[in-house]
């Protein structure tokens, strides 16, 4: 009698634990997705889990100029423009890596992206718009998750399964 009652607690247990993952998907998705679209500003390219395209190089006429128009100010600082040719692309001043970010819509819908007020010039980079080369960083709209972000949200969601499966693997 005593191992019926264990088990149904280990039942209940681990049906709270189900019940509160699927609650969290949404976060969970949210959460991974941004993390797979920083990662590819941290590979200075985009992985579509089919392949990875680098991003242009960056042209030595525009570091030339940056490096140039600079001037030093009283304590040998460089003062004027925050770019520099040793940064990263897209990660001279982290707006837009940090404006990378999710919103969930009940239980049926997430949406991943930037707000084009903070950071109008996202489109143009990720797209290629405006004779700006194109570095994407994240599925266009109207795309569905590339697979990377897929198979990241698979790792998390059979981890947190295994977590509430835990107690009946002995």
């Amino acid at each position: 009698m005593q191992s019926l009652r264990v088990l149904l607690a280990d039942w209940r247990g681990a049906r709270q634990q189900m019940e509160t993952l699927v609650k969290n998907m949404p976060r969970i998705i949210g959460a991974e997705c941004v993390r797979t679209v920083k990662q590819n500003f941290n590979m200075h390219g985009y992985d579509s889990g089919d392949g990875f395209t680098k991003w242009v190089d960056r042209k030595p006429s525009t570091n030339k100029a940056y490096a140039t128009n600079r001037t030093k100010g009283k304590q040998g600082i460089y003062k004027g423009s925050v770019f520099s040719p040793n940064k990263p692309l897209l990660k001279q001043t982290l707006r837009l890596y940090n404006s990378i970010q999710y919103q969930t819509r009940g239980m049926s819908s997430v949406i991943i992206g930037v707000d084009k007020g903070l950071v109008p010039y996202a489109i143009a980079h990720n797209e290629g718009l405006n004779h700006q080369p194109k570095r994407q960083f994240m599925p266009r709209p109207n795309q569905p998750p590339n697979k990377k972000m897929l198979l990241q949200i698979q790792k998390k969601y059979d981890h947190e399964r295994e977590k509430a499966l835990q107690r009946f693997k002995k």
